[in-house]
C-alpha cells in the first residue's frame, strides 16, 4: 500500500533534565495520534520505532559547541534574525555543570535513536532520520513574527489550532512544544522547512511558511504593511534575547540598560520564588515570609521539597549558580556606580560602590566589573531563572512539596 505524506507519523521530543525527563508527541497528518512520557532516553527512543515514525523532531541541541569556541552557526543565523536561542556549550562545559542536564539528555536521547533516525545533516536520505528544532523559533516561524516569550503556552496553542491541530488534549507546556517538534517533522517531510546552520555544527530546523490568521502582537494593518518576518530594533524582554558573547549586545545594549535588564530580571526571580510560595504556604503565610530576605525566601523553598538525594543535589546547585548572581545584583542595587579610567588597551570598566555595615563601623566596598562580565552576568541570571522553572515545575516532590 502506497503511503503518503499525509499518512506519516512523525514524533517531537520536548526535552527536560533528569527530573522532568522527555515528554513526546505523535502526530499523523494534523491529528494527535499518541503521546508519552519516560525519564529514559532509550524507552523514548523506542516508543518513536514503535509507533514508526518516520521523523523525529528534538527540542535539544544535535551538535555541541566547537572546542575552540565559536558559537555554532545555527545559533548565529537565528540570532541575526532576533530568534533568542540557548547557546550550546562545549562538551567539556556541559558534563561540569548541572545547568546542562537537560542537553545530556538530549545527547542520550540522539544517541539512542541513531541507529533507526540518524541524524539530518543536509542531504537527501534515509527515509528516517532526527531532526533538532527549537519550539520559540518553530513558534516564530509559524507566527511570522518575533512572538514574547511571556505568553508562549497560549500562543503556541493557538499556532496549534490555526495549523489544524486541536491541542485540547495537551495538558502542560512540555506537550505543547512536544507538539510544535512533531508539526516541524511533518513541514520536514514535505520540504516546507528552513533549516539554519550546516553539516558539521548541526541543523536547526523550523516551518518555512507562516500559518494563515495569526495576529499576535501587530494589528493587521502592520501585518499587511510589513514583512512577514520582522526584525526588532532592540529586544524588551529577557526572555527573548540570546545571550551568547558580548560582541552581539554591543550594538543593542549600553552600560545602563544592561544594568536595568540585570535588575528588572533579577526581581522577575523574585516574583518567580514569591509565586511558587504563595502556592506552597497560602497567601496568609507568605505575607509572614514576604517581608524576610531573598536569601531566607529561597532557603524556604528549599525546604518544601528535596526529599531525596538527587533533589537535594540539584538544588545545592542552584544554590552555588545563584550565589555569584546574587552578589552583584546587591552591589548594583545598593551601590552608586563611577567609570574607572583604564588603558586603552585594557577593556573599560565601572565600580560599583557600596556601603557595608560590620558591627556598626561603615565601609566602602569597590567591585569593578567589565562590560563582558556583566553580560556574561546577565546569561547566568537566565540559566538560573529557567533552572528555577524546571526545578519547580517538575514532577512529584519538587511541584507538589511535602504539603501536596
Amino acid at each position: 500500500m502506497f503511503i503518503g505524506v499525509e499518512d506519516q507519523i512523525t514524533v517531537g521530543v520536548d526535552v527536560g533534565g533528569p527530573l522532568k525527563g522527555f515528554h513526546g508527541v505523535a502526530l499523523q497528518g494534523r491529528r494527535v495520534l499518541a503521546k508519552t512520557r519516560s525519564g529514559s532516553a532509550a524507552t523514548i527512543a523506542q516508543w518513536c520505532r514503535e509507533v514508526d515514525a518516520s521523523v523525529v523532531a528534538v527540542d535539544a541541541p544535535c551538535r555541541w559547541r566547537s572546542p575552540e569556541g565559536e558559537s555554532r552557526l545555527a545559533e548565529r543565523e537565528m540570532a541575526r534574525e532576533r530568534i533568542a536561542s540557548f547557546s550550546t556549550p562545549t562538551l567539556e562545559r556541559a558534563r561540569g555543570h548541572p545547568f546542562f542536564s537537560w542537553m545530556m539528555s538530549g545527547a542520550e536521547l540522539y544517541a539512542a535513536l541513531a541507529e533507526s533516525f540518524p541524524i539530518y545533516t543536509g542531504a537527501t536520505g534515509p527515509e528516517r532520520v532526527a531532526i533538532e528544532t527549537f519550539p520559540h523559533a518553530v513558534a516564530c516561524a509559524l507566527a511570522g513574527q518575533i512572538v514574547p516569550a511571556k505568553r508562549k503556552n497560549e500562543t503556541r496553542r493557538e499556532l496549534l489550532r490555526l495549523c489544524g491541530i486541536d491541542p485540547s488534549g495537551l495538558v502542560n507546556i512540555d506537550e505543547i512544544d512536544a507538539a510544535l517538534c512533531s508539526l516541524t517533522g511533518e513541514r520536514f517531510t514535505t520540504g516546507d522547512f528552513k533549516a539554519y546552520g550546516d553539516a558539521e555544527s548541526g541543523f536547526i530546523v523550523v516551518p518555512k511558511a507562516p500559518v494563515a490568521g495569526f495576529v499576535g502582537s501587530r494589528s493587521k494593518d502592520q501585518q499587511a504593511a510589513s514583512p512577514a518576518r520582522t526584525t526588532r530594533e532592540s529586544p524588551s524582554s529577557f526572555g527573548e534575547m540570546r545571550f551568547d558573547s558580548a560582541p552581539i549586545f554591543d550594538r543593542t545594549l549600553t552600560w545602563s540598560s544592561a544594568i536595568g535588564l540585570f535588575l528588572l530580571n533579577f526581581g522577575h526571580l523574585e516574583f518567580l520564588v514569591l509565586a511558587y510560595l504563595e502556592k506552597q504556604l497560602g497567601a496568609a503565610e507568605l505575607e509572614r515570609v514576604r517581608a524576610k530576605p531573598f536569601s531566607e525566601k529561597v532557603e524556604r523553598v528549599g525546604g518544601l521539597f528535596g526529599r531525596t538525594a538527587n533533589e537535594r543535589g540539584a538544588f545545592a546547585a542552584f544554590i552555588r549558580a545563584l550565589g555569584p548572581v546574587r552578589e552583584l545584583r546587591n552591589h548594583l542595587a545598593h551601590g552608586y556606580l563611577q567609570v574607572v579610567r583604564r588603558p586603552e588597551t585594557v577593556a573599560p570598566v565601572i565600580g560599583i560602590t557600596r556601603t557595608v555595615d560590620f558591627g556598626g563601623i561603615s565601609s566602602e566596598e569597590t567591585r569593578h566589573l567589565t562590560f563582558d562580565e556583566l553580560v556574561r552576568a546577565l546569561s547566568a541570571l537566565k540559566e538560573v531563572t529557567e533552572e528555577f522553572g524546571r526545578l519547580t515545575d517538575s514532577e512529584a516532590g519538587w511541584r507538589q512539596g511535602p504539603m501536596g
